[in-house]
């Protein structure tokens, strides 16, 4: 069993450099439902763990390696994702509301598709396929394919976001 405020502890010495501090190696381990709100996992090793269900609102995961990691279902309102390397990681249900990206691999991720940079805005588009359908995350927007559909036709019709809608509607 992991001792998860322990290797917290261990990890926060660890990235402050401190003597008997420990980078987070979570690799594999059973993290499902967890509570992780606000808690610093920068750079910390999260692949293939199951995070499916787990409360990372406002956790800080940049530069953290979640490849492979069961994502399903996770709250990641707020958290910091940039440099993480998402490859082949699950993000199926996630909320990303206000989730940063920037800089982040997510090849191979399933049910997670980005495009851009966004000539208009200049912003990257990240969508995460839900049982309601596509929810598409693009600066502050987070919110259905369809209601995306419709600000991009009543602002500034770009064809670069249309042909991502298009390309959505047809997976």
């Amino acid at each position: 069993m992991i001792d998860i405020k322990k290797t917290l502890e261990l990890h926060t010495a660890w990235r402050r450099g401190e003597e008997g501090g420990e980078r987070a190696d979570l690799y594999g381990a059973d993290l499902s439902r967890a509570d992780l709100s606000g808690a610093n996992l920068s750079g910390a090793n999260l692949s293939r763990a199951n995070l499916s269900r787990a409360n990372l609102s406002r956790a800080n995961l940049s530069g953290a390696d979640l490849s492979g990691a069961d994502l399903s279902g996770a709250n990641l309102y707020g958290a910091n994702l940039s440099r993480a390397n998402l490859y082949g990681a699950d993000l199926s249900r996630a909320d990303l509301y206000g989730a940063d990206l920037s800089g982040a691999n997510l090849s191979g991720a399933k049910d997670a598709f980005q495009f851009g940079p966004m000539p208009t805005s200049g912003r990257i588009c990240v969508s995460v396929r839900h049982p309601e359908g596509w929810k598409v995350k693009a600066g502050c927007f987070f919110d259905y394919l369809p209601v995306l559909e419709k600000r991009v036709k009543e602002s500034h019709n770009c064809p670069a976001y249309l042909g991502m809608i298009e390309v959505l509607k047809k997976m």
